[in-house]
Order: structure tokens, then C-alpha cells, then sequence
């Protein structure tokens, strides 16, 4: 797989995509917080904006995809982040940049993250074929991963320097990158296949009566979806208790995120062999425990700025280990149970699912943090996190794709 042209240009375009995604990740709340100076339900409701395209607009992505090639479809979508983000740098130089502006410019963002997301998943078994496509996405994941370490102490440094407009800036620069690897792969897609003239509407049900036909997804979508909303509810307190409580500056912000990002890069390297060893239901639950226990240890530290980071980095490494296993193993379960000319629909359903939380997620994290105080709700978020976890125990005899592959598909179709 390495040895090909084709790959080695999407995992290349990919690796600087996602390090500048990574840096937007960071550098959004920090714009709200620091240049916009907004409060607690002000930097929810920006970060709630990028993913607001996530309530509704997947299903009607993975329905075009399923339809049209992939490919000219990351391309557009990749451009259009490049030059929505791209005036966020001039409108700030200009005096022209407001929280409802800036609100704006990351909601069109996201609607073309929603449309790039779904297309990677469902472009991959076409480039690489289903027989590597368990090593294509540990590949994937681990380059996530990676991206993430250099992106999140990338943006620390950045805002920390220049201010988080030119942060963001870079984020619009790597998506350029990756229209252009995208362009320059060569190897062509077969023919969208679909149920012949099917209307819109009944497609757009089909990936999700599949996904709630189906044990394995309904559960992994119900977790998804239950610690996806409580993990992005933790980051609104999280940012304001470190920056504001605990004065920690942007530099060091961007390293303690930065941590996840080189455990995850572990975790997705690993993933594989783990699911091989264990199984994958014991993997998956073990692995989902640990995406969201170790963050306690974030409100419950005390001490100075240098116990507060070292506490801090070791939370957000074990948390990031859990959320690189899980990943890879999920994107790989949920592929191999789905048929081919329904991937782009479960795809987006599963992802319309386990994502329709994070855009409430900020707002309730902004409201609870505006009534109970930062520490209160960090401390109340990552024991909700730990108690979802009893959603995956009945996975726990699941050993192998090939187990659920079948019995699961054929019920579903029928």
C-alpha cells in the first residue's frame, strides 16, 4: 500500500489536513476567549457553530455520495473550508471580526467538514480495497493522531505569538494542500451504485434503518453519541478554568491538548494488535473506559502551574490512548458489517447519530460552567463519561468482524 503513488498523496494531503484541523480545533475557542473576548456561552456557541451542520446535513451527505464519485467531492469541500476560514485572518486585520461573523464563517466550515468526513470514510475502500483496509485505517488514525500532537502545540505557539486569526490561517493554507494531493491521484472510482431511482428521502432512511437493525452499530452509534456531547461539554470549562482559573497560557494550553494527540498516535499504531489479542468487544470497552475516566484528574489536581501541566498531560495522554484504539476499531467494525453500496449512507447516519451531540455539547458545558462554577461541572462531566461506558458491555463477546459480518448484514438487508 505504500508503495502506491495514489496512497502516498492522500495520506500525505491527509497528514497536513488534519495538522491544520488540529490547529483550528484549538485556536477557535482561543479566538472566541482571547481576541473576541467572549464569555463562557460565547465560546460555546462558536465552537457549537462547527458543528452545528452535523444535526441533520450527514444524512443528506452520505445520499450524494452514494450517488456521485468521491473524490471531486473532497475537493470541493476542502476549498471551500480553505476560503471560509482564509477571511477570518482579513476580516480581523480589518476590524470587521465579530463573534456573529466568525459564528458564521465556522458553521460553513463545518458543512463542508460534514461532507469531507463522510467522503474519506467512504472513498478509502475504493483506493486501497477491503482486504487492507483494517492496516489503511489504523494508517489513517495514527496520522490523525500525529497531526494532532503537531497542530494543538502548533496553535499554542501561534495564538500564543501572532493571535489566533493567523492560527486559523494555517488551517485554510493545509487545505489547499490537500486539494491539491487530492487532484493529483490518478486511479479512478467505480460507478456510484444505488437502487435504481430511488427518491431522496427513502435512501436517507435506508443507512439509518440499517444502523438500528444492527446490534453492534446500535450500540457503539448510542455511546458515540452519549460521550461525544459529554466530551465537548467539558471543553468549554476546561479552556476557561485553565486560561482564566489556573492562568495557564496559550503555549502551555496547546502542549497539554498536544498529549492526547502522542497517546492516540499509540493507541492507533497498537489498535490492531490489541483486536487480534483481546478481541475487539473487550478492546472496544476497555479502550472506551479509558477515553473519558482519566480527564477526573483535570479538576481534582492541585498545586502550581508545573503539577497542574504534568497532571494535566498525563490525563489527556491516557484519555487520548483510549480514543486512538476505539477509533480505528470502530471505523473497521462498522465498515466490514456495512455492504459496499450502503457504506456512504451508514456512514453519515452513524455520524449524523454519534456527532448530533456535539453541537449541544459546548452549550451545556457554557451552562453549567455559568451555574455551577468550572471546577463543579469538570468534576461532574467525567463520571457521566464513565457511567456510558455500561453501553458497550453487551459487545464484550464480540471477537472478530467476521463474527457480526454476515449474520448482521443479511438481517439487515432483508
Amino acid at each position: 500500500m505504500w508503495r502506491e503513488r495514489d496512497f502516498r498523496l492522500f495520506f500525505g494531503g491527509q497528514t497536513v489536513s488534519m495538522t491544520g484541523s488540529a490547529v483550528s480545533r484549538v485556536a477557535l475557542p482561543l479566538l472566541g476567549a482571547l481576541t473576541l473576548h467572549a464569555g463562557p456561552l460565547g465560546v460555546a456557541a462558536l465552537q457549537a457553530c462547527a458543528w452545528l451542520p452535523y444535526l441533520g446535513l450527514p444524512l443528506v451527505a452520505g445520499v450524494y455520495l452514494d450517488r456521485h464519485r468521491r473524490r471531486p467531492v473532497l475537493i470541493a469541500a476542502n476549498a471551500a473550508q480553505a476560503a471560509l476560514l482564509g477571511l477570518v485572518p482579513l476580516l480581523a486585520a480589518a476590524g470587521l471580526l465579530t463573534l456573529p461573523v466568525a459564528c458564521a464563517l465556522a458553521l460553513g466550515s463545518g458543512v463542508g467538514a460534514v461532507f469531507f468526513s463522510i467522503g474519506v470514510v467512504t472513498y478509502l475502500p475504493d483506493l486501497v480495497g477491503r482486504d487492507r483496509l483494517l492496516v489503511a485505517n489504523a494508517a489513517v488514525e495514527a496520522t490523525r493522531s500525529g497531526s494532532d500532537v503537531i497542530g494543538r502545540g502548533l496553535a499554542g505557539v501561534v495564538v500564543q505569538a501572532v493571535g489566533a486569526p493567523v492560527a486559523i490561517l494555517v488551517d485554510a493554507v493545509s487545505y489547499l494542500v490537500s486539494v491539491l494531493t487530492l487532484a493529483g491521484i490518478r486511479r479512478g472510482e467505480p460507478d456510484p451504485v444505488h437502487d435504481g431511482d430511488r427518491p431522496v428521502l427513502a435512501d436517507l432512511s435506508r443507512g439509518m434503518r440499517f444502523v438500528f437493525s444492527s446490534r453492534v452499530l446500535r450500540r457503539l452509534t448510542a455511546w458515540l453519541f452519549t460521550v461525544n456531547g459529554l466530551w465537548n461539554a467539558f471543553s468549554v470549562p476546561y479552556l476557561l478554568y485553565a486560561l482564566r482559573d489556573r492562568h495557564v497560557g496559550a503555549g502551555l494550553w496547546g502542549v497539554v491538548l498536544a498529549s492526547s494527540g502522542v497517546a492516540a498516535l499509540v493507541g492507533s499504531a497498537f489498535a490492531p494488535r490489541l483486536a487480534a489479542r483481546f478481541g475487539y468487544g473487550p478492546t472496544i470497552l476497555v479502550t472506551g473506559v479509558m477515553s473519558g475516566a482519566p480527564l477526573i484528574l483535570v479538576p481534582a489536581v492541585s498545586g502550581g502551574t508545573p503539577v497542574l501541566v504534568s497532571v494535566w498531560i498525563a490525563a489527556e495522554a491516557l484519555a487520548g490512548l483510549g480514543v486512538g484504539v476505539t477509533n480505528v476499531l470502530l471505523t473497521t467494525l462498522r465498515t466490514h458489517i456495512t455492504p459496499p453500496h450502503l457504506l456512504g449512507r451508514v456512514a453519515s447516519a452513524t455520524r449524523q447519530l454519534s456527532f448530533g451531540a456535539i453541537p449541544l455539547g459546548p452549550l451545556v458545558g457554557g451552562l453549567l460552567a455559568g451555574t455551577l462554577g468550572n471546577r463543579p461541572t469538570l468534576l461532574l462531566l467525567p463520571a457521566l463519561m464513565i457511567a456510558s461506558s455500561a453501553l458497550l458491555v453487551p459487545l464484550w463477546p464480540l471477537r472478530t468482524v467476521h463474527a457480526w459480518q454476515v449474520p448482521e448484514s443479511s438481517s439487515s438487508a432483508a
